[in-house]
């Protein structure tokens, strides 16, 4: 195991808060559920290979009462039964995300959401994601 680089929190203790308050923002509007925001950030995660992330969005849905089957087949969720169709939409909308310079987001990737949440919804999504993906790219360079 590698030893944390820098411990940016306190070093850009600003900065860091700014991500800090995109998920607060997002979670205090109530237009995402707070056990989307924690999938969507676990998804994000689990793609980007974030292990100190992956393991305290684990912990979040577990605290929100989500059963371990749940938080362990995020990672194949496009295989499994667990997720219903509007989560699989947000799910696939986090991966092409995530994916973008493979994906650039195609038409029917925010077809997609778009069947199932509203635009203030697909913008929050949009946000946790973007967010988390920055947060993990952090947290992976300073090896957290």
């Amino acid at each position: 195991m590698n030893e944390q680089r820098l411990h940016y929190v306190a070093l850009s203790k600003e900065a860091f808060a700014g991500f800090v308050q995109v998920k607060q923002a997002v979670a205090a509007s109530e237009n995402i559920d707070h056990v989307m925001i924690a999938l969507l950030e676990l998804r994000v995660s689990l793609v980007n290979g974030c292990s100190y992330c992956v393991h305290s969005h684990s912990e979040e849905l577990k605290k929100l009462s989500m059963p371990d089957r749940f938080i362990q087949e995020v990672a194949a969720w496009q295989c499994s039964r667990q997720f219903s169709e509007e989560q699989r939409a947000a799910l696939n909308w986090a991966d092409s995300l995530t994916n973008i310079s493979q994906t650039h987001v195609p038409d029917e990737d925010f077809a997609s959401v778009k069947a199932f949440y509203s635009d203030v919804q697909i913008s929050d999504m949009t946000m946790i994601i973007s967010n988390m993906n920055a947060m993990n790219r952090v947290a992976i360079a300073m090896r957290r």
